[in-house]
């Protein structure tokens, strides 16, 4: 009994004794109880959100991807790629060629201005328009560059201002050299005309891209 209480044996372990034909409970040969049933795990508990998730939160928006985030995870993300580029021409290719095209451009006119004083104003008011552009072109650049969620947006907006903007410098370009002689004139709005195409293949170009790239949209969500 000692051993029992002591907890050293258990009332089921089988034992025996002199008298007894065959091997029994302890408790039987004591003449105890038996000792309560044990007690089996409820469905209940086995099926608890601590043990097994319940169907309401295996679906739920909290625990369950949603489609937006498993986009997300497929392809490139981040200022990479072609977005890199986009503003380091913004930043360092695009202030270095405006920079250069002006004075280069100013050094070639300048022997023309004092028997075409037109050529000087349209210069110049050519030359602070494109400074002009290449200045908020620099800061949407280090915006989009920085990684601010809203790269894309402001990107799209910029694209849009400068084409215009670039449109805009050439048509009153055009009206300052309307005095110039024809052959002079025709010249001018041929270089202007080819300028303008090229603005509108680059715009459409960066246009289709922010519509378009698995990067833009893996890092600026779906539009």
């Amino acid at each position: 009994m000692g051993m029992l209480s002591g907890g050293i044996v258990s009332p089921t372990d089988l034992a025996w004794c002199q008298g007894v034909a065959d091997w029994q409970p302890l408790h039987s040969l004591l003449g105890l109880p038996p000792p309560p049933p044990a007690v089996a795990a409820s469905p209940a508990v086995a099926a608890s959100p601590a043990v097994a998730a319940s169907p309401a939160v295996a679906a739920s928006p909290a625990v369950a991807a949603s489609p937006s985030s498993a986009a997300k995870a497929i392809g490139p993300t981040g200022v990479g790629g072609w977005l890199t580029y986009f503003c380091v021409a913004l930043t360092i290719l695009g202030p270095l060629y405006t920079l250069s095209t002006f004075y280069s451009g100013w050094k070639d006119t300048e022997p023309f201005f004092v028997t075409q004083p037109i050529l000087k104003t349209a210069l110049i008011w050519q030359s602070a328009g494109s400074i002009a552009l290449m200045i908020y072109g620099f800061i949407v650049g280090c915006i989009v560059w920085s990684g601010s969620p809203q790269g894309r947006t402001i990107a799209r907006r910029y694209l849009l201002i400068h084409f215009y903007g670039f449109v805009g410098i050439v048509v009153v370009g055009l009206f300052l050299f309307r005095d110039l002689p024809a052959s002079a004139f025709s010249e001018v709005l041929l270089k202007m005309v080819i300028a303008i195409s090229q603005n509108a293949i680059v715009f459409l170009i960066w246009w289709f891209y922010f519509k378009k790239s698995k990067r833009v949209r893996n890092t600026y969500g779906e539009e």
